[in-house]
């Protein structure tokens, strides 16, 4: 096949599946050269153009150069053993991903962090689209400090709303609609009540928030729920004017006007977050809203932490009172009870079969994958 790279026409023959590895329900291969260049190819077979939000946006980022998001050289489409076959090829980058960072207790520059997310979610943004996948391991830091964003073809068009079907993680969806719900009271906001966009702004808070945590203890478990499901309390407790701007990306998403600048939400993030020396979590939790019967227990899959839910219990009368955090888990359950996603079997159509170590589907949220529930949306 031939391949354009940097404006020059190359010749590159596919050695699939010699060395290829399989994640997400996509082939890949790392380091991979083709003439002085090293480059990362993504090979889709099982998943057409069409069932990835993100496909005509990779075709616009062809030849261009885009800060914080890696090059996509080319994309190519070929015909292998009677079937139409989809190579992405992207310059291949030295360092690794955020969430290997953080199990390897290297550290990570929070100021850089923030600054290059903003910049690489508002070039997404000058494109039309969003990015609905933020999580640790689409987050990629580079040997020279840059971080930039993964997974590219995972955005979603700005016209689209978060909504509970479409592919990606949603911890940080989760802490976002969980500060609005239990910490400025917005109990009956849904997904699509905020734009894509502004999401985005509001996951990189608490990312920073999380590894500012994680940076001054080592001793703790990174995503430990002790920790990362009480973000929103912490978020709130470190300056009102966090829940002042929560409060006005909802009001402007509401009407389609966002006045509030980005810039801003950085400064904040430096001054009240990246800046303070030590940021305790709450010891105790002061409850201004439902205290709610407790939860039975729910067997989770290994990767608990991907893609969370809310489930809101029937509404009772509201009380005040002071509960230590460790007793209080079972207690929130819209902050922390969650619920596996199983398809109801009569609606669960015939799919490509996907190799066995590890099927995944991209037309909506990974498997196995955990879901916000049917009121949110």
């Amino acid at each position: 096949m031939e391949v354009i790279i940097k404006e020059k026409k190359y010749n590159y023959t596919s050695d699939y599946p010699d060395g290829w590895q399989f994640s997400s329900g996509d082939y890949f291969k790392t380091a991979v050269e083709i003439a002085n260049y090293k480059c990362f190819i993504k090979r889709f077979e099982y998943v057409k153009p069409q069932d990835l939000s993100g496909w005509e946006y990779l075709n616009k980022l062809k030849y261009k150069f885009e800060p914080c998001l890696p090059k996509v050289y080319d994309i190519v489409t070929v015909e292998e053993n009677r079937k139409q076959v989809h190579y992405v090829f992207y310059e291949s980058l030295k360092g690794s991903t955020l969430n290997i960072r953080c199990q390897d207790n290297k550290p990570i520059n929070l100021q850089r962090l923030s600054k290059d997310m903003f910049s690489a979610v508002q070039s997404i943004y000058t494109y039309g689209y969003w990015f609905a996948d933020f999580c640790e391991k689409n987050i990629f830091c580079e040997d020279n400090g840059r971080f930039l964003l993964l997974d590219l073809d995972s955005v979603q068009p700005l016209n689209k709303p978060p909504s509970n079907d479409m592919y990606g993680n949603k911890d940080y969806w989760v802490l976002v609609f969980n500060f609005y719900r239990h910490i400025i009271n917005r109990q009956e906001i849904k997904l699509a009540d905020i734009s894509g966009i502004s999401l985005n702004h509001l996951q990189i808070i608490f990312l920073i928030l999380n590894l500012k945590i994680f940076s001054q203890d080592h001793q703790l478990e990174y995503m430990s729920p002790d920790v990362f499901e009480n973000l929103p309390v912490t978020l709130q407790s470190l300056d009102p004017r966090f829940g002042n701007l929560f409060s006005l990306v909802l009001e402007e998403s509401a009407v389609g006007n966002f006045s509030y600048k980005f810039e801003d939400i950085q400064q904040l993030i430096t001054e009240k977050i990246i800046s303070r020396e030590i940021i305790y979590p709450p010891l105790e939790l002061v409850l201004t809203e439902e205290i709610l019967e407790p939860v039975p227990e729910m067997s989770e899959p290994a990767d608990s932490h991907h893609g969370r839910e809310v489930i809101l219990p029937a509404k009772q009368e509201p009380v005040q009172e002071k509960v230590p955090l460790p007793e209080v888990y079972t207690e929130l359950a819209p902050a922390y009870n969650y619920r596996p996603l199983i398809p109801a079997e009569d609606t669960v159509e015939d799919e490509p079969v996907m190799p066995a170590e590890e099927e995944k589907t991209r037309s909506g949220t990974e498997s196995p994958e955990y879901e916000l529930t049917a009121d949110d949306q």
